[in-house]
């Protein structure tokens, strides 16, 4: 299995539970959609994950940009955790969902560069898309609530996007499988 069978195996199971849960349980999942944005331990949670891809990705820069810097990567990313976590825990939840989308964009998309195949656009689309989202997100957090109003106002609404979510979670998972 090649790295972006690996993300894309990865992108369909996230999506594919996610899509199950929205299509199975609507009320509990509204409810989880409506605290997000405001959820205190899960913005320290999705931050930390953020702060250290970040870490990792300058870990591997190119070593002449990176050079001096390096060894100071592993004290400046667990402060400037802390520091934002007490300085900018409103709406911490989704800027730190926005970072985490920003940082998985690269990995997949240098995974997908040379592939041969040309159903590799389909993580290329899906990762500029989190990109984009991601942008929105860290820039202005209440984007989130916006982003998902119309899919919370009622459970029909709810479960039609958890059952396309589920279906395109096991279209990605098919192609990873598959194609990959």
């Amino acid at each position: 299995m090649n790295e972006l069978a690996g993300w894309t195996l990865g992108t369909g199971a996230v999506s594919g539970l996610g899509g199950l849960w929205l299509l199975l349980a609507p009320r509990a999942a509204k409810g989880f959609l409506e605290r997000f944005p405001r959820n205190g331990w899960l913005g320290w949670l999705l931050s930390a994950g953020a702060y250290a891809g970040a870490a990792a990705a300058l870990w591997q820069a190119p070593p002449e940009w990176m050079a001096g810097w390096r060894d100071l990567l592993w004290v400046v990313a667990p402060v400037a955790w802390i520091l934002t976590a007490l300085l900018l825990d409103e709406l911490l939840a989704p800027r730190a969902l926005g970072g985490l989308l920003l940082l998985a964009a690269s990995p997949i998309l240098d995974a997908a560069r040379f592939h041969p195949s040309s159903a590799r656009l389909i993580m290329v689309v899906l990762a500029y898309g989190g990109v984009g989202l991601g942008l929105w997100w860290v820039a202005s957090p209440w984007g989130f609530r916006q982003t998902l109003r119309p899919l919370l106002a009622e459970p029909r609404r709810l479960r039609i996007a958890g059952l396309l979510l589920f279906i395109l979670g096991m279209a990605l998972v098919g192609l990873g499988r598959a194609v990959f």
